[in-house]
């Protein structure tokens, strides 16, 4: 028995007729028929009545048939699974998000997955958003978490939510909460940068952000990474611009003052169609952020 049997079979089952069963299957009479007679004759009963141009399912037809559809239906997700194995590259679920949304967002995330798929396997990095769009490319990721000024030429950006920016200094130097006299009081101060190797993006957003705000600091030192920036601020070195709900968690000794401006961020992948623990981790985020049909 081979696959096409199957398929023969169950265009004749479905239209109950020969002829145009051959017709959907774009395929003459003749060699149908064939082949459905070879099928009864190795299952070694009959599966249709046939009365003149009357086709009918006997009993043991409609039984198989049933059988077939469901072998069919296992059969088209054992194939959607593979093409997805095959155009990510690899079998786990894999998953990267810029530094602090990973420790925010994923874990909340990859725990509503296990209790659809206890047995997914996920991998998760830390990359910053223009490291995630190019690993999406090369197929190297299935979804990323990045901000907005990611380019997304050739796959769906999807936005989530918001996030402020804040300067952050040593405690004593400012306690208020206005944004223009803070810089007023950070001026002659070594000004600490991301480094725009790492994130442009943010670095950019960062440089605009005090452009717009009549401040265009030389930079003295460059961080890659939020903890040696906030580090090197907590200790007095200097100033920088941050992620307020960073600098909210209170785990630096340092003092801050948000912009009112705003930063977006969201969920990064490839056109679909997406099965298994893919379509359920990219319904989980949406439902979480209320967007079931945003980036369709």
């Amino acid at each position: 028995m081979e696959l096409r049997h199957l398929r023969y079979f169950s265009a004749v089952a479905e239209q109950l007729s020969f002829v145009r069963a051959a017709d959907a299957l774009h395929i003459t009479q003749p060699p149908l028929s064939r082949q459905i007679q070879e099928l009864e004759q190795e299952i070694g009963t009959a599966l249709f009545l046939r009365e003149g141009k009357r086709v009918a399912l006997t009993p043991a037809g409609e039984s198989f048939l049933a059988d077939v559809k469901a072998l069919m239906a296992s059969l088209e997700m054992a194939l959607a699974k593979t093409r997805r194995i095959g155009q990510c590259g690899t079998g786990p679920l894999r998953i990267a998000a810029v530094n602090y949304l990973i420790g925010k967002l994923v874990p909340e995330f990859i725990g509503e997955l296990q209790k659809l798929y206890p047995e997914a396997r996920v991998e998760i990095e830390a990359l910053p958003t223009e490291a995630q769009a190019d690993a999406l490319r090369a197929g190297r990721l299935d979804f990323g978490f990045v901000r907005d000024w990611v380019h997304s030429e050739g796959l769906v950006y999807e936005p989530l939510g918001e996030e402020k920016l804040a300067l952050c200094y040593q405690r004593g130097i400012y306690e208020g909460k206005n944004v223009d006299a803070c810089l007023a009081q950070l001026q002659g101060l070594p000004f600490i940068a991301l480094n725009p190797a790492y994130s442009p993006g943010l670095a950019g957003r960062v440089h605009d952000l005090l452009s717009a705000h009549g401040v265009e600091p030389r930079a003295a030192y460059e961080c890659s990474d939020a903890d040696t920036l906030l580090n090197l601020v907590s200790s007095g070195v200097g100033w920088a611009v941050f992620l307020l709900a960073y600098l909210e968690g209170g785990q630096y000794s340092l003092s801050y003052c948000a912009f009112a401006e705003s930063i977006s961020f969201g969920l990064i992948h490839r056109p679909g169609p997406f099965d298994g623990e893919a379509l359920a981790f990219r319904d989980i985020v949406r439902a979480k952020y209320g967007c079931s049909k945003v980036g369709e």
